[in-house]
């Protein structure tokens, strides 16, 4: 009698074809011109096939760079968190490589959040307003919440003492950009809070800190033309206007090869968070009129260095409609402050002032 018992068949499953790096390339531009059409859902699933297909990790991290900025700006901010997720979790397998992925990739979602804020600002929606359309709020609600798991992210890895330097810059930023999300004063306490901190133990930390919102670039052709577009788009969209510097100093193009002789304008400051409550003399800005022709109003949010004697001593930055920052600004020169207070002596400080225009 024969006993043997009869070997199920094997199940063949058909591999994926394999890609040439020009088809990969054609790819690539598919999904940047689909997302530059603002094609996103179809951008997103070419992206997702290219990302599945390849096993080339510098492809694969492009690829996952262009879909957390495809998601953010689609408003996807589950897809979005699960990226992060995927990657952070996989530290503990590929250590350093998987750890600067994840320090890309968080810096791609910072400037992605920062250009959600700066799109709501542009419509002249205070993001704080507790009476906004429900659909805005679910919205907001959901950016925050990735912010926050992020931020949680950040600890860990300051924790395991992972890039500590590049972690605490994640945190300064996240909390930076949550505080400018708060709920209400509680929530904005809580996290100037942690923005107070962040910047306090960078402080303390060696000076060789690279922007966490600067996505380092890949080794590759392929991969570089997909990022460098995705990044330069971003940075266009939230740059804010350029740091004013003390009279006689030389620019990059005059002193070439030489180390930078001033330091970054608000170096050294205290971050107080708003600075509207501590003024003392306010002066309102001038509605431009070109602004006024052209039907633009909104927010612009102007951050300043105020000295020991609580006078401004220069603009940081100003964000919001273009033909409203310098009105904002003319007037913010203007203004007088309290001066603040640590262990009984005046120091020099940085926060910022909101002002909404409305025809």
């Amino acid at each position: 009698m024969n006993t043997s018992v009869a070997k199920a068949p094997a199940v063949v499953t058909p591999s994926a074809p394999s890609q040439s790096s020009e088809q990969l390339q054609k790819r690539l531009e598919r999904a940047r011109a689909l997302a530059a059409a603002h094609q996103l859902p179809a951008a997103a699933s070419e992206m997702e096939s290219v990302r599945a297909l390849v096993k080339d990790d510098v492809v694969r991290n492009s690829s996952t760079l262009m879909l957390m900025g495809i998601y953010l700006e689609d408003g996807n901010y589950a897809r979005a968190e699960s990226l992060l997720e995927e990657t952070f979790k996989e530290r503990a397998q590929r250590k350093d490589a998987s750890i600067n992925t994840f320090f890309a990739l968080a810096g791609q979602a910072v400037n992605g959040a920062r250009a959600h804020v700066a799109r709501y600002r542009l419509f002249g929606i205070n993001v704080s307003s507790q009476s906004m359309p429900p659909e805005a709020a679910a919205d907001l609600d959901r950016l925050r919440s990735l912010l926050e798991r992020m931020y949680a992210q950040g600890k860990e890895l300051v924790r395991e003492n992972a890039k500590a330097n590049d972690a605490f810059a994640l945190l300064e930023d996240i909390s930076g950009i949550r505080t400018t999300l708060a709920k209400d004063y509680e929530d904005r306490g809580k996290w100037e809070t942690e923005h107070s901190l962040a910047r306090a133990r960078l402080a303390t930390l060696p000076t060789e800190i690279a922007s966490i919102s600067t996505v380092p670039a890949m080794p590759s052709e392929v991969v570089e033309s997909a990022t460098r577009s995705a990044s330069q788009t971003v940075a266009a969209a939230v740059a804010p206007t350029p740091t004013e510097l003390p009279k006689g100093t030389p620019l990059a193009s005059e002193n070439k090869g030489a180390a930078p002789s001033v330091p970054p304008l608000g170096s050294g400051a205290l971050e107080v968070g708003s600075l509207t409550e501590k003024a003392i003399n306010r002066v309102t800005p001038v509605y431009p009129q070109t602004a006024r022709n052209a039907g633009v109003s909104g927010l612009v949010r102007v951050k300043i260095v105020v000295d020991e004697n609580g006078a401004v001593a220069g603009i940081v930055w100003a964000e919001g409609p273009m033909l409203l920052r310098q009105a904002a600004q003319d007037a913010l020169r203007q203004w007088k402050f309290q001066p603040v207070i640590i262990e009984g002596k005046p120091v020099k400080a940085t926060g910022y002032v909101d002002f909404g225009f409305a025809r």
